[in-house]
């Protein structure tokens, strides 16, 4: 049976063939598609697009809503190398979401996206959308109605990334929300994760771990993660050790795919481990440091 998928957050992969490398493959997504699914995106690209086959639409997803580069404003979508803001290939008039926060647009695109596969009677073909949200991440911005919820919290700065953090979750709910409407959701897995530590010089915390964003010590390269869905057996808080490769195995299994049609792959599937709480096979992670600051995890 096909299961329709949400990612949600900032996996953003930004380390990833920056220049747009042709050894960056896609083989989750080009699976998924190859399996009869919708593949589309929103948000945070991060994964270059030194050449025009190297943006999202290039590399499996059928659509992209959101922008290539790193960071931006939450309000105005522009960087330091300018506005980018865009529908597949074309940029995205600025003026149809202007005072907008981009959580909200996101969100509201992906609950249209769930929607109209409701109002459709559920389409045959299954969905895997990728949400990636920009929150939590630099510039540190939030509308002045959540950061007003949090006047308790002295350090003004810490206030905007908590009530960042609150529109997020907002975000979530509202999502789960839409597919209980839709009448979808028990067909549907959620996988909430990140892809790095809270950088502590942007007032992240990632308490009790030390270190953060940047650094090889825990807080940097232990992050949070959930998957919900009515097929897993129980809830139960896991400490598997899980890499991110793991996760093409592992989703690939969830949908009825067969790990030895991957080939020769360094992921191990993790489904049946976290489904039953078995003993995990994964032992060792690893990893590189960067020969030039000699510190940063890639």
């Amino acid at each position: 049976m096909y299961r329709n998928e949400y990612w949600i957050y900032d996996y953003g992969w930004g380390d990833v063939g920056f220049h747009g490398s042709q050894q960056v493959r896609t083989p989750n997504i080009d699976l998924l598609a190859g399996s009869g699914y919708e593949t589309h995106m929103l948000g945070k690209w991060h994964q270059g697009f030194f050449k025009r086959q190297y943006i999202p639409t290039q590399r499996g997803f059928d659509t992209h809503f959101g922008y290539w580069t790193d960071l931006e404003g939450y309000y105005t979508r522009q960087d330091e190398g300018g506005f980018d803001f865009r529908q597949n290939e074309n940029k995205v008039n600025l003026t149809e979401y202007e005072g907008i926060y981009s959580t909200d647009i996101y969100t509201n695109k992906a609950i249209d996206f769930i929607n109209r596969r409701g109002s459709a009677g559920n389409s045959t073909k299954p969905l895997f959308l990728y949400l990636a949200h920009q929150s939590v991440h630099s510039p540190n911005q939030a509308p002045q109605t959540y950061i007003n919820q949090f006047n308790d919290i002295s350090d003004t700065n810490r206030r905007t990334l908590v009530a960042m953090v609150s529109v997020l979750d907002d975000s979530v709910g509202d999502i789960f929300a839409a597919l209980l409407k839709a009448n979808i959701l028990d067909n549907t897995i959620v996988i909430f994760t990140t892809d790095n530590g809270a950088p502590i010089n942007d007032f992240g915390s990632n308490w009790p771990l030390r270190g953060g964003k940047t650094t090889l010590w825990e807080g940097g390269i232990r992050g949070n993660a959930f998957i919900w869905s009515t097929r897993l057996k129980k809830r139960y808080i896991s400490d598997h050790l899980m890499h991110a490769m793991d996760w093409l195995p592992t989703i690939y299994t969830a949908i009825g795919g067969k790990t030895r049609d991957l080939g020769p792959i360094d992921g191990i599937d993790m489904w049946d481990i976290l489904n039953h709480n078995l003993e995990n096979p994964r032992k060792h992670l690893l990893h590189n440091i960067d020969p030039i600051d000699n510190n940063w995890a890639l």
